[in-house]
């Protein structure tokens, strides 16, 4: 019987961990190919099932990966890759090679695809894997139209979600933070309208966080603008996997964003009850119900503006009823239960 799933991915973060026990749930044996191994991930996967380092080098991967599928071969239910490399298209042509199933895992590398973020030889392997794996699972809304242009058939949709064990709004706990961001800053999500915003007369007395500098990152000269221009109120930190007690501490979680949808920290800030801010988005109304959980504004400067002015004169009734709404909405739409049925659905489509 097949009950080994290969997974070519970067490295194994905190936001795989679900997916990853949910594959031994299923009686699947979890073997992950990574260009590095983050600590404390070994903790994901229980035996059998590993972790097992990339080599460096096109000939060098190839033989290793070639080698480990050919002894392995029988005992492969399907293999998982995900496809922001240029060695990416290499596990599509091994796999059906030795007649694998293959699945195509799109977690957001689809937008700067399009954009022509990678270069020529990136791409090219990218749309290698877009179009000959067997299936591409996408997480978010607007990606469907963009693969269709790629491949009409195999799409199958299962956004985000979270464990919510331990997790609940406690309006006792001291609420020292108004707006909260935290997520990487990118251009793609508007930091700069926030900043500007904070320094604005309105939300001068307000006590505000960004968390989302990176040691070293891709888009440095966004960290650098964001040092350089924070405004007096806002605290600047690096960015965390573990922002919990960041959540527990704050009222509103921000988020102008081109893609929103199933973001991991807005799961995660709604589950504890932060009450979100976000862009009017593909996908959007279906986490965030504007004046019930959270607001929906027009993705504009003047859009957020508007939001956070109306956010903060919340009186604490109408706070604590926005607050418990959008802790509700996460356990009972975007839980572990519901994303492992639908994860199961789609390794049965698979055969």
């Amino acid at each position: 019987m097949r009950k080994d799933v290969v997974i070519f991915i970067d490295q194994l973060a905190p936001k795989n961990k679900l997916q990853i026990e949910a594959i031994q749930q299923f009686g699947y044996a979890p073997y992950c190919f990574v260009n590095n191994i983050k600590p404390g991930s070994e903790k994901y996967i229980q035996s059998p099932g590993k972790q097992i380092v990339l080599q460096t080098g096109f000939m060098s991967r190839t033989r290793q990966v070639f080698a480990f599928l050919k002894k392995n071969r029988h005992s492969i239910h399907h293999v998982e890759l995900y496809p922001g490399g240029r060695f990416s298209f290499m596990y599509v042509v091994l796999s059906r090679l030795f007649g694998l199933k293959t699945l195509c895992v799109e977690r957001g590398d689809l937008l700067y695809y399009h954009k022509k973020g990678y270069d020529a030889l990136t791409r090219f392997s990218m749309y290698c894997c877009y179009r000959f794996s067997n299936m591409v699972w996408y997480r978010e809304l607007y990606m469907k139209a963009r693969l269709e242009k790629i491949r009409k058939e195999g799409l199958y949709f299962l956004h985000n979600a979270i464990n919510c064990d331990g997790h609940f709004y406690d309006n006792n706990h001291p609420k020292d933070i108004d707006f909260l961001w935290l997520n990487r800053v990118i251009p793609e999500r508007k930091y700069k309208w926030f900043l500007k915003i904070l320094g604005e007369e309105p939300f001068r007395n307000s006590h505000n966080y960004l968390v989302g500098i990176m040691p070293t990152n891709a888009y440095s000269a966004d960290q650098e603008y964001v040092l350089q221009n924070k405004p007096a109120n806002l605290t600047v930190e690096q960015y965390t996997s573990n922002p919990v007690e960041y959540f527990k501490r704050a009222r509103f979680f921000v988020l102008p964003a081109d893609v929103v949808f199933a973001n991991n920290a807005l799961l995660e800030a709604m589950s504890y009850g932060v009450v979100p801010l976000v862009s009017k988005r593909p996908g959007a109304s279906l986490i965030v119900d504007d004046h019930l959980n959270g607001f929906v504004f027009v993705h504009s400067e003047e859009g957020l503006r508007a939001s956070m002015q109306e956010a903060i004169n919340l009186s604490d009734e109408q706070y604590h009823s926005y607050a418990q709404s959008a802790a509700t909405k996460i356990r009972s739409s975007f839980s572990e239960s519901n994303y492992t049925s639908s994860l199961e659905q789609l390794y049965r489509l698979l055969n």
